[in-house]
């Protein structure tokens, strides 16, 4: 049987909704918890972290979430590239960082690799 490795969405068919899928779960994940007060959050609570719209979303029971415009607009130029599923040989955890500085990014990636392999006693390779 043949897999599908490789998948190229066109523009045209580029989803213009994001599924939430906690919308269609029978058991719903426990409500994240104030640090402070030990009680359910909500999302006006993480309106100094984020934007509204993302808090938002972030507690909504839609299923589906319209995507907004702008959003969609910097999609339409940099999503229409390849998925590719994954073939066996990828690491479990990918670490992926931007910016200017690509010896300080490497290393950055590098100390975050070091503390996920020791939190996980080395059972990511």
């Amino acid at each position: 049987m043949k897999v599908t490795k490789k998948f190229v969405l066109p523009e045209s068919e580029m989803p213009k909704q994001w599924y939430n899928i906690q919308a269609d779960m029978k058991n719903k994940p426990m409500p994240m918890l104030h640090p402070a007060t030990r009680q359910p959050l909500a999302a006006s609570d993480l309106e100094f972290l984020f934007a509204k719209e993302l808090c938002e979303q972030e507690f909504s029971q839609e299923r589906w979430i319209d995507i907004p415009e702008d959003v969609y607009n910097l999609y339409k130029i940099y999503r229409p590239s390849p998925l590719v599923r994954a073939s066996g040989t990828e690491p479990l955890i990918r670490i992926m960082l931007e910016g200017k500085d690509k010896e300080g990014i490497y290393a950055q990636a590098i100390r975050i690799a070091r503390v996920l392999e020791r939190r996980f006693d080395g059972k990511l390779k």
